[in-house]
């Protein structure tokens, strides 16, 4: 079976990944300050094992997409730390087209695939901060249109 990759990326933002553990570390600083005035220690500890735990898996968190183009399907693979936790699958058999755009409150491209209909499915999302992004994307879609046999609308920016 034949599989073209689309992109692998990691699931938490890095930035966000640090918000979230400074974030964290204020809450643990107050179940423990709590721990002064009757809050049980065992509490505290579990509270703080617990936040841990959560911010080492948000930290290894991967998705992957893959065309399947015999069946047309994308297969999106979920992993921690390189073993599989999920396989998604959302069917392309109707798509009429396949284009890239920037979305407007961010810096990023979606490459999506759309029906005869006004149905469109988001893909893949990419960074405009890479100095390439945009051909990134075109060659992204030109690799969709030319496996599912679609059209290519190639770059469309915002007017």
């Amino acid at each position: 079976m034949l599989l073209v990759p689309l992109d692998e990326y990691l699931v938490t933002d890095p930035r966000a990944w640090r918000l979230s553990a400074l974030g964290g570390a204020a809450a643990v600083v107050k179940v423990w300050d709590a721990v002064r005035v009757g809050v049980s220690p065992k509490l505290a500890l579990a509270a703080t094992v617990l936040m841990v735990l959560v911010l080492i898996v948000a930290r290894g968190l991967r998705r992957k997409s893959e065309l399947v183009p015999e069946t047309k399907t994308v297969r999106v693979t979920t992993s921690v730390f390189g073993r599989r936790v999920s396989i998604r699958e959302l069917d392309v058999s109707k798509a009429a087209w396949v284009r890239a755009r920037p979305i407007a409150y961010k810096h990023q491209l979606v490459v999506e695939l759309g029906t005869a209909g006004y149905t469109t499915k988001e893909l893949v999302r990419l960074s405009m901060a890479q100095s390439q992004g945009i051909s990134i994307a075109e060659d992204l879609c030109a690799r969709i249109a030319l496996h599912l046999n679609i059209a290519d609308k190639g770059y469309k920016p915002m007017s």
